[in-house]
């Protein structure tokens, strides 16, 4: 199947109980399993840890195919669009799988991870403008 006008960025994708179900199928393992994909890629080592994230996104984006139509595409596929992407592809949608649900939760919240606006808004509100003299009549 040709790859040509496909990209990380272009495809759609449904993170959560049902992908984490068709990952189990494919590797055997469960979210822990995974996990060592995104916490420890050093660890389980960098090749590993890619070849995890492609079988994520292709267990995520059947689901999308499953409850949109479109064409599935293989493990290899995506191995192959991961290569090709920019990291701020691949980035992106590491952000979207940590505000996805899992049993009721956020991802970010079973890691532990704190909401990107959630720094914004820490930042101290000025004091309120003091009134013109004009401002009161």
């Amino acid at each position: 199947m040709s790859q040509q006008g496909k990209s990380l960025a272009k495809l759609g994708y449904i993170f959560g109980l049902g992908a984490f179900r068709r990952y189990k199928a494919i590797t055997g393992g469960d979210v822990a399993h995974f996990d060592e994909a995104l916490l420890e890629a050093d660890k389980i080592g960098v090749i590993d840890a890619n070849h995890r994230w492609a079988v994520m996104l292709k267990c995520a984006h059947d689901v999308h195919v499953a409850a949109n139509g479109g064409e599935e595409l293989s493990v290899d596929a995506f191995e192959a669009l991961l290569d090709a992407a920019p990291q701020e592809d691949s980035n992106a949608l590491v952000a979207q799988y940590m505000d996805s649900n899992f049993m009721g939760q956020k991802m970010r919240v079973y890691y532990g991870i704190p909401e990107p606006q959630a720094e914004a808004t820490k930042k101290k509100r000025s004091a309120p403008a003091k009134r013109s003299p004009r401002s009161a009549k």
